[in-house]
């Protein structure tokens, strides 16, 4: 029987790269959906880290449904089930976050919460592709936390036909679209056809996670958040209005071979992290403390050991400790 899917994964180029073995298998994702992985098509795939201990009153039919999509796009990527609601995000996810390096989140909920209040955490995570669903609401409204700047937000497209459905919701916070109308296998043998961008936003969020994969197997490490952004727009098929619109955005990622990504392009110095810290005393500890995000450097790629921290930077800086040492107690406790 032929794979109804493939279409969509040699159209955005994805085939390509399962071929040569970037399948998602470095790195890991993470889902703001909660369902049981047992007997289904996902099982050894879906870890539950705080499994009982919150509740986003989900339903867990769409959130096998994005997780299938996801797993489809990224075969052998690990999924965790973290929550996203902006007080248990912070408590739960965030450590989990950086003590895990999770590089790719994907949330096919629609929200009121304004964006922005995720901003400070999302700062904190300079390695996480967070993949938000614009909404399937066409112009009337969109999905609120597509204001966060550290989120992207997903319309859809239907592939081949490129038919922009007229559901999918309208914004300038928009940045890209990803493939809808894929269908959804069940381990009775029964499927479904995935429709709206709670399908385009798990098949983004894939892609994504092949292309750390790459990175990861590279360079040690994921992309940066920006550097995902920018690798998606460089390799998208314009959509809709010329330039960014608010139905497609920048438009469909269509992904280059994996032979042909120019590495050294979006990295600029990842290699060495900072470009000021190369013989300081101080470097490994440095590396370690950016590593599990307990601490960033500055947009101009320096971290600047030897300046006084601010009182916000130190602020920051505790505050972000903290968390972290209560998600490593919440996880000892589970």
């Amino acid at each position: 029987m032929s794979n109804p899917n493939q279409a969509a994964l040699d159209y955005c180029g994805v085939s390509a790269w399962h071929d040569a073995g970037y399948t998602g298998k470095l790195g890991l994702s993470a889902t703001g959906e909660q369902f049981d992985p047992k007997g289904t098509e996902l099982e050894g795939f879906v870890e539950e880290p705080f499994k009982g201990l919150y509740d986003n009153q989900l339903e867990e039919g769409h959130a096998y449904q994005t997780t299938y999509i996801h797993h489809l796009f990224a075969p052998e990527r690990t999924i965790v089930q973290l929550p996203y609601s902006l007080d248990d995000f912070k408590r739960f996810s965030v450590g989990y976050i950086q003590k895990n390096n999770v590089d790719t989140m994907f949330l096919s909920v629609s929200s009121k919460v304004n964006g922005r209040a995720y901003d400070e955490v999302l700062n904190g995570l300079p390695h996480l592709s967070f993949f938000s669903a614009a909404g399937n609401y066409g112009g009337e409204k969109f999905n609120q936390l597509l204001y966060a700047e550290g989120i992207y937000g997903v319309g859809a497209v239907e592939i081949p036909s490129m038919k922009l459905p007229a559901y999918s919701s309208e914004s300038n916070e928009v940045d890209f679209c990803g493939p809808t109308g894929l269908r959804v296998y069940y381990a009775n043998g029964a499927s479904v056809v995935f429709q709206g961008t709670s399908c385009a936003t798990p098949a983004l969020a894939g892609m994504a996670a092949c292309i750390n994969h790459l990175f990861i197997e590279k360079t040690g490490k994921a992309l940066r958040r920006e550097k995902m952004y920018q690798f998606l727009k460089d390799c998208c098929r314009d959509l809709g209005s010329a330039g960014k619109d608010p139905k497609t955005g920048w438009g469909l990622p269509i992904l280059p071979k994996p032979e042909e990504v120019d590495i050294q392009n979006y990295i600029e110095g990842e290699n060495a992290m900072f470009t000021d810290i190369e013989g300081h005393w101080a470097k490994s500890v440095i590396e370690e403390v950016v590593k599990v995000g307990l601490m960033n450097g500055f947009p101009d790629n320096t971290f600047r050991p030897d300046e006084p921290l601010t009182r916000a930077q130190a602020a920051q800086m505790i505050k972000n400790v903290t968390e972290y040492m209560l998600a490593d107690i919440d996880s000892r406790m589970i």
